[in-house]
């Protein structure tokens, strides 16, 4: 297979391809379009000028459409649509592979992205097969990233998550040091009314601390 920038008349090609009732499935929008909007989008990414359209060619037939739009200085996002006539034949994979090692993507080192629907199962294997790694799902997709910038992602959503969590813990920081008022209020009230009781149930509260310090311990090991 060799592959070659989007042409202008690759416009009905696509088209038909991007209505194909599976691509309409994975899909966000599902509805089918209409031709003026597609010649709207066509437009659209002709005149991209960031963003990376290339057209797998084999045996003189248009194979299949991969795009690397830019989002960010160093991401773009990776979407594919294979020519229906050459689905399960294993093409998309080989067209990834060959348009990340293009001069175009591979000197820039962006950090390639895929958001795939989790019922999209071929589409999935097409990118694993590729080099790409699963780095996090959503409710309905998962994210993977090409395989040379993997680690980079990691570190990055392991620091966004130590942030979540550390955020969580000052909220229950917080809380608890409320709750901590709210438990003294609640000892004063019981020492002044039944201080005998109040300080049995201390005693036992005591006790009780004690044993989870000893517990406690034991993790530390």
């Amino acid at each position: 297979m060799k592959i070659r920038s989007l042409k202008v008349e690759d416009l009905d090609d696509i088209f038909v391809w991007r209505n194909d009732p599976v691509t309409r499935k994975n899909s966000i929008n599902k509805n089918q379009l209409s031709y003026d909007e597609h010649k709207a989008w066509f437009r659209k990414v002709l005149r991209d000028k960031n963003g990376k359209y290339f057209i797998g060619i084999k045996n003189k037939e248009k194979v299949g459409l991969v795009s690397y739009i830019k989002e960010k200085k160093k991401y773009r996002n990776v979407s594919i649509n294979i020519n229906p006539k050459f689905r399960g034949k294993g093409y998309g994979t080989t067209l990834l592979i060959l348009s990340q090692k293009s001069g175009e993507i591979i000197s820039e080192g962006s950090i390639l992205i895929a958001k795939i629907k989790k019922s999209n199962i071929a589409s999935f294997k097409s990118f694993q097969k590729a080099g790409y790694i699963k780095f996090s799902q959503l409710k309905y997709y998962y994210l993977l990233s090409n395989h040379i910038n993997h680690d980079r992602i990691f570190k990055m959503s392991k620091i966004d998550n130590q942030k979540k969590y550390q955020k969580i813990i000052d909220k229950i920081e917080s809380l608890r040091s409320k709750n901590n008022n709210n438990w003294m209020d609640i000892l004063r009230v019981a020492f002044k009314h039944s201080p005998k009781e109040a300080a049995k149930i201390m005693s036992r509260i005591y006790k009780e601390d004690q044993r989870i310090s000893i517990l406690a311990k034991k993790l530390g090991k």
